[in-house]
């Protein structure tokens, strides 16, 4: 409203807070043998996350951050099966209150995170950031299953390239980054 930056509402990031406080092992387990417990655990804070983003919309935030680091090196910390069954619902219910208020949601989640794409579509996430390139991630790959569907946001070899290569490394991997961002079909 008059400002010429971006006020940018932060939600609790309901994957990262629930395996962050069960562990992975009892989410495993959970899914498994108590699947209507996880799924109540879930739900529950998916309660809490909606009441904190309403809170900013109503307050006329338009831009809603969320996270969760849901990947490692080269693979999910989750199956989206998983992930589609207990955490999804919670993600699309928050996109979908964004979007009543004209607002979006971006999210965090460092690791490897191309086997989530379709979870993330599926909820109607607007952004994905960091799109982290040591583990795995290819922005070429990305951009072409998510289109002009979500904004990509990061891509960028920070820990490697971007810390310990010359200027000139730094310059072509970011040509690069943005050549595979850019282009689609070809």
């Amino acid at each position: 409203y008059g400002s010429p930056h971006a006020v940018n509402g932060h939600a609790p990031m309901h994957f990262e807070a629930i395996w962050g406080g069960l562990g992975p092992t009892t989410i495993a387990m959970l899914a498994r043998k108590k699947p209507g417990k996880l799924h109540e655990i879930c739900k529950n804070f998916e309660k809490v996350s909606l009441t904190v983003e309403k809170y900013h919309l109503e307050a006329g935030l338009k831009i809603i951050a969320t996270g969760g680091d849901l990947g490692q090196k080269d693979r999910t910390l989750i199956s989206p099966k998983v992930y589609d069954e207990f955490f999804l619902p919670a993600l699309k219910s928050r996109c979908d209150l964004a979007h009543k208020y004209g607002a979006v949601v971006w999210m965090h989640s460092c690791g490897f995170m191309e086997e989530l794409l379709d979870s993330f579509l599926k909820a109607g996430l607007d952004a994905l950031q960091s799109l982290e390139v040591p583990a795995g991630n290819d922005l070429a790959r990305i951009r072409a299953k998510v289109r002009d569907k979500m904004c990509l946001i990061g891509g960028i070899d920070s820990s490697r390239v971007m810390s310990f290569g010359t200027p000139e490394d730094c310059i072509n991997h970011t040509k690069e980054q943005i050549k595979k961002a850019t282009t689609l079909d070809g």
